[in-house]
């Protein structure tokens, strides 16, 4: 109306104040007051617009996530059309028993799937689960570790389950196995794909509740067909790696192929809840997960690295290094050998001037050579201040900084290197 009476007021200056006007006015007012009244019968409408258009960013994602893995056989959900690139294609499997095209519910009635998720997704067929939270993203999310449980529930074999009731040193008791299960749903949270939300609702304090559901034969296919993929994957990693023993080149296919067999590990669960059978006839040609671990161990031990540390005058640098490369299974040698590998490392102390205490500065560089081709595979190089009231102290202060680093920044900086 307030735009309504500055239009007039600028007319009204222009052609006067007259009968036409008054009319003119009263007209106004009589279709603008039609039009209100008519256009607040659709706001519940515009409201779950704009609440369906909030949700579909995150299960758009998902959903075409899927779809670039599966194919053209995804029952009810090709591209979503929000998503560039969407070409319909016909599905190779039924489509589901419930089509829902909004994905909003808009009535204050609570729908039957919040109680029961059976009465939309029947078991026999699919995996579906309720979550809720504030917002569309929470209630997804929700809706998607609770599937993720209900997997994991059903392979209790593979649940990582120590004591029940476990009592503490100080005798309070608690729960010890939930925290391995929280671990363990969000490793199957990261290894789930195909889920889709088929409908959200709004309760009267705004609490949204998301449905969630997989297709177990789709995703049944889709697992099968990834393990066998990542099967054939380890397989011709192994045999690489064993034309190449005692070379970094090897262990790093080994822990590769480890990598993967570890994603067949978590595929073999939701599997189980999927198709049971399935899974439980499948077998992989390099036997299991303890088999690869051991031929990672076994690559391990095949390398063997010289150390030589220049400036270390009671060996406890030397030490730090050899015991940082013993953790991962490598050979080491404080010497020299017949090994492949050289590790040339210098350490020093200098001292920083300082008008109070005693500064201690260590400068420490390691090369990693190949000693067939005397090249440097991997330099490194660090320096740290340390102080104290003493010359000996500020020293020792110095060497302990420096076994810290090599334990800690070091050894990740080498693990870094082998996993290229």
């Amino acid at each position: 109306m307030f735009t309504i009476k500055r239009r007039n007021k600028n007319i009204g200056q222009k052609i006067g104040r007259g009968l036409f006007f008054t009319s003119l006015i009263f007209f106004l007012f009589v279709f603008f007051s039609c039009m209100t009244s008519s256009g607040l019968t659709g706001l519940d409408e515009t409201e779950g617009k704009n609440k369906s258009e909030a949700a579909q960013k995150a299960r758009d994602a998902a959903n075409k996530g899927f779809m670039d893995e599966m194919g053209e056989g995804i029952g009810i959900a090709d591209i979503p059309e929000s998503l560039p690139g969407r070409t319909v294609k016909p599905s190779q499997f039924d489509e589901p028993e419930i089509v829902i095209t909004q994905n909003i519910n808009t009535s204050t009635k609570q729908p039957d799937w919040v109680k029961n998720t059976q009465t939309s997704f029947p078991s026999s067929r699919y995996l579906s689960a309720v979550g809720s939270g504030k917002s569309t993203s929470e209630a997804e999310n929700a809706a998607i570790a609770s599937i993720a449980r209900i997997i994991k529930q059903n392979v209790s074999s593979t649940l990582v389950t120590t004591e029940k009731d476990a009592v503490s040193s100080t005798g309070a008791s608690f729960n010890q196995s939930t925290v391995d299960e929280i671990i363990e749903t969000y490793a199957v949270v990261d290894a789930l794909v195909g889920v889709k939300i088929a409908e959200f609702w709004w309760d009267k304090n705004d609490i949204v509740y998301a449905l969630a559901y997989v297709d177990k034969q789709e995703a049944a296919q889709y697992y099968v067909r990834k393990m066998g993929e990542n099967e054939n994957e380890i397989m011709e990693k192994i045999s690489v790696a064993k034309n190449s023993l005692g070379q970094f080149s090897s262990f790093s296919l080994a822990l590769q192929a480890l990598s993967l067999a570890e994603e067949n590990e978590q595929y073999i669960d939701i599997l189980y809840a999927m198709d049971a059978k399935t899974a439980q006839s499948n077998t992989f040609r390099y036997g299991s997960i303890v088999s690869v671990k051991e031929f990672s161990y076994a690559v391990a031990e095949a390398i063997a690295i010289d150390i030589s540390v220049v400036g270390d005058d009671d060996g406890r640098i030397g030490l730090a290094l050899s015991t940082m490369l013993a953790k991962y299974g490598f050979k080491t040698y404080l010497g020299t050998s017949k090994a492949n590998y050289f590790l040339d490392a210098a350490v020093s102390f200098v001292d920083v001037p300082s008008e109070r205490n005693v500064y201690i500065r260590y400068i420490f560089s390691a090369n990693l050579v190949d000693k067939k081709t005397t090249k440097i595979l991997l330099p490194y190089s660090d320096n740290k201040r340390e102080g104290h009231v003493h010359e000996a102290g500020a020293k020792e202060r110095a060497i302990q900084s420096l076994v810290t680093t090599i334990q800690d920044e070091y050894a990740n900086f080498f693990v870094d290197f082998i996993r290229r």
